[in-house]
């Protein structure tokens, strides 16, 4: 599937993994291709770049209230002011467009641990792994030689109980990198938690919205913003532009009604 679609891959026997990445033993799939990123130096160089293609960027900016009229949308401001858009594209991330977002859509919380910066990496060809189970594992290093390891979701947003697991989480994950690397010890320099959206297939809310015209939903739920933005953006760009997208009705936000 992942080489019909364009995705260059190979499927890996347990002990060909084993040899290759000097890792547990485990049958794989190994694409090419992935990347990191530093998401707050992408997310500004996007910003000017739109910039200097004519956006107008306005912040800080509180939308208090949208109300359709004959030419589009007026966007209320909470210091009184408005302003007119002929079609409004609410793209908040996992933060819920209130009255817009159907309930199916949900926030988790997720864990996560970095060794001390030096040691890494501790397997072969600095590999972004992914364990597909569940709970699942997630590892990958830096440009410092830190290892960073994470998973062990919990279906709850709520601050207080992701921090009271904080601890148990970041051992469960320290002993399952232990696991993968051959029981070679590892040290968990920090440990932290945060919240992601979720929803039943994975998959986010991009499309319009039901209950008004002229405003459209790029709802980043399912754990891979940064690739579920730029898919918003090509559907998004294409519906504004009077061809509906042949995928719409996958990410519809309505799709579990």
């Amino acid at each position: 599937m992942h080489r019909r679609n364009g995705l260059p891959s190979v499927f890996l026997r347990a002990e060909e993994v084993a040899e290759r990445f000097d890792i547990a033993a485990r049958a794989a799939i190994a694409s090419q291709g992935g990347f990191e990123i530093e998401p707050v130096r992408l997310c500004h160089a996007l910003l000017d770049r739109a910039r200097r293609e004519g956006a107008n960027l306005h912040w800080p900016v509180d939308v208090t209230g949208l109300h359709p009229d004959d030419s589009g949308i007026v966007l209320e401001m909470a210091d009184g002011r408005s302003c007119r858009a002929e079609n409004v594209i609410l793209a908040t991330g996992y933060e819920r467009a209130s009255l817009f977002l159907p309930p199916a859509f949900g926030l988790h919380s997720t864990f996560a641990i970095a060794t001390p910066p030096g040691g890494a990496p501790l397997w072969r060809e600095r590999a972004m792994i992914w364990e597909a189970s569940d709970p699942y594992l997630y590892v990958r290093t830096d440009r410092i030689g830190r290892i960073i390891a994470g998973g062990e979701d919990i279906e709850s947003a709520d601050e207080a109980v992701r921090n009271a697991l904080l601890g148990s989480k970041a051992g469960a994950i320290a002993a399952k990198l232990e696991t993968l690397l051959g029981a070679r010890p590892i040290t968990i320099d920090r440990k932290w938690a945060a919240t992601f959206g979720a929803s039943p297939d994975g998959l986010p809310a991009i499309g319009p919205v039901a209950t008004m015209p002229n405003v459209w939903m790029a709802a980043g739920f399912g754990g891979n913003g940064i690739a579920f933005a730029s898919l918003a953006a090509q559907m998004l760009e294409r519906e504004l532009g009077g061809e509906p997208d042949p995928d719409r009705d996958c990410f519809s936000p309505y799709r579990f009604d």
